[in-house]
């Protein structure tokens, strides 16, 4: 089996926002030591980057066992309006981009 990609990016001024974006290659293993190490001193100062790693966690452990026919109705409707809004911005940045490379 091939061996996991590991991201390459390294945390320079380690932000919360670089601590977000690198969320999930901490949580799959998938950082280099380096980047792993500046994540983890982040962690070691930032409260607020500790809870939201507890959060998002949390919430993966709860997604993961929950049933589409267990999810409330109303729930799955704003999360599915949710995901639509989104798809229809980025929908229309696409075609907007390309009108402006064809002219």
């Amino acid at each position: 089996m091939a061996k996991a990609k590991t991201t390459q990016r390294p945390l320079s001024a380690k932000t919360c926002k670089q601590i977000t974006d690198l969320m999930v290659h901490y949580l799959t293993d998938k950082l280099r030591p380096k980047v792993k190490q500046d994540f983890q001193k982040h962690l070691a100062i930032c409260p607020d980057c500790v809870a939201f790693v507890n959060t998002y966690k949390t919430t993966v452990k709860a997604t993961a066992t929950l049933r589409s026919d267990e999810i409330p109705p109303k729930v799955r409707d704003n999360v599915l309006g949710f995901l639509r809004a989104k798809l229809r911005r980025v929908t229309a940045l696409v075609f907007f981009l390309l009108s402006q490379l064809a002219a």
